[in-house]
């Protein structure tokens, strides 16, 4: 159909040409039953059973956090309270047991309350009237009121690149990328001649560069932007 044309256009034009083949894995997910509330016990304990049951119908290639490891939203490489070993520490358990690690984060976004968005309120999109843009987010307070990064501006790049590299350093090489959509909001970027669309291309790119080995699971966004990248 005309989705299959454009497509096969896009891939022979693009300098991120689609793979050939890609193999679908089977994989453990925190989220679909814990939720924002999952603790490293919990994980550690579905670990565990996996690890002794990898002949089983529950085994999985990837082992990966869903959100609760971080603090605030944006802040991906602080640790909250119920994950006391480093998450590193925790990717190194999960590849010894033969599986690969994974690990949820939201690329384009931040808390009102998160130190990211307190140490760099210029680094966020603005609205109108010249204030950040904020959405109500699905987190509770005081994590709810959700801002975008500009990735137009230089150091936003930087700082995204850094959070993957990191963690890409650490062992883990399934990102499940999540809320990207909020990347697609209209407001006032740095450079102006940007549209949602191409800073939102932008910041994937960056990521792609950054992680080049790694799989990207792009999560909540239209398709088309995402072509080649993800």
């Amino acid at each position: 159909g005309d989705l299959d044309t454009y497509c096969d256009v896009f891939g022979r034009l693009s300098e991120y040409p689609p793979k050939n083949k890609f193999d679908v894995p089977s994989g453990y997910c925190t989220w679909y039953y814990y939720y924002a509330d999952v603790t490293e016990k919990d994980l550690l304990e579905n670990l565990d059973a996996m690890a002794k049951h990898r002949s089983s119908c529950y085994a999985a290639d990837v082992v990966q956090i869903d959100d609760g490891y971080q603090t605030f939203q944006g802040d991906w490489l602080d640790q909250n309270d119920s994950w006391p070993t480093p998450v590193g520490e925790i990717a190194r358990k999960i590849t010894s047991a033969g599986m690969k690690a994974g690990i949820w984060i939201m690329p384009t976004t931040a808390s009102t309350a998160s130190r990211v968005y307190r140490e760099h309120p210029d680094w966020f999109l603005k609205s109108a009237d010249g204030e950040t843009a904020v959405l109500s987010g699905w987190s509770p307070a005081p994590d709810h009121l959700w801002a975008w990064l500009d990735a137009t501006i230089p150091e936003v790049r930087e700082h995204i690149a850094h959070v993957f590299k990191t963690f890409r350093s650490m062992g883990y090489t399934y990102f499940k990328m999540d809320g990207l959509y909020f990347g697609l909001q209209k407001g006032i970027r740095r450079d102006p001649s940007a549209t949602s669309v191409s800073a939102f291309r932008l910041l994937l790119e960056t990521i792609r560069k950054a992680v080049p080995d790694v799989v990207l699971l792009a999560c909540s966004e239209p398709f088309m932007p995402c072509l080649g990248l993800v």
